[in-house]
């Protein structure tokens, strides 16, 4: 991988934020909006132990459900050889991770006092790190197969979320998801409510409210994400399917989850 800690580098070193609150890591965030929020001093001794294992971890990076990862990606190592990593800190909440494209090169992104509220709030930090780089370094995998252009028709772009985002949360939910139960009353209530969202929002024509669905198919509280779950756990219901499902590709997968 190649790292860039340029950010991170100048935070330790109490450089004023507007050397680097220009990035084009802050306009990217979301389309057509800057977002960026200061980074306060006190959280220094947290980010310094999230960059340290972060960058351990980037070095001998396992992803969470190894067998499977490894199946749908055989050469994902390969892949992450090349992959761009911009560690930072002032993207504000829920930005933690992500992948986005700038001068049409993916770049995988990393808030590190972001990160930090995890340890924060008493989760295993390395834990989460690992399942957040499965998730990321799964988008980047996909768009080495699947690469698409700006100019997605408004369904296009739902059925690409639907299957990118699905197989990137199934992948790095828990470990073993092979053997994991996915038909409890819990994981059904939540596959058709999010299944009758994606439905209904086939047929909307508004342009504004297409807007509005595509930024909540994938953010918000985690189980409103309704294309990211309604694929996650298509996915999950066909897990003796994946490699097959994942040739297919990503143009027809809503057709096939409404066909359920």
């Amino acid at each position: 991988m190649i790292v860039n800690d340029d950010i991170i580098i100048k935070y330790f070193n109490n450089t004023n934020c507007d050397d680097y609150n220009k990035h084009w890591v802050f306009d990217n965030i979301e389309e057509n909006q800057y977002l960026f929020e200061k980074p306060l001093c006190e959280n220094k001794d947290i980010v310094q132990d999230v960059y340290k294992k972060i960058k351990c971890m980037l070095n001998e990076f396992t992803p969470v459900n190894e067998k499977l990862f490894r199946r749908l990606f055989p050469n994902f190592q390969e892949v992450l050889k090349r992959t761009k990593v911009i560690l930072v800190v002032g993207c504000p909440n829920p930005y933690d991770a992500m992948v986005r494209e700038y001068n049409k090169e993916a770049y995988v992104i990393f808030d590190l006092i972001r990160l930090g509220e995890y340890i924060k709030n008493g989760h295993n930090l390395e834990n989460i790190i690992q399942q957040l780089l499965t998730h990321e370094f799964a988008h980047k995998c996909i768009r080495e197969k699947y690469r698409i252009n700006d100019n997605l028709s408004y369904i296009e772009k739902l059925n690409y979320i639907t299957f990118d985002e699905g197989f990137a949360h199934l992948l790095s939910y828990k470990e073993d998801i092979e053997n994991y139960n996915f038909n409890s009353e819990i994981y059904i209530e939540k596959f058709n409510k999010s299944k009758k969202v994606l439905a209904q929002s086939i047929n909307e024509k508004e342009i504004k409210e297409q807007e509005r669905l595509l930024l909540s198919a994938n953010s918000g509280a985690y189980w409103d994400k309704f294309a990211s779950i309604c694929g996650k756990l298509y996915l999950a219901k066909h897990i003796d399917s994946l490699l097959e499902i994942y040739e297919k590709g990503w143009n027809n997968i809503i057709t096939d989850i409404l066909k359920e």
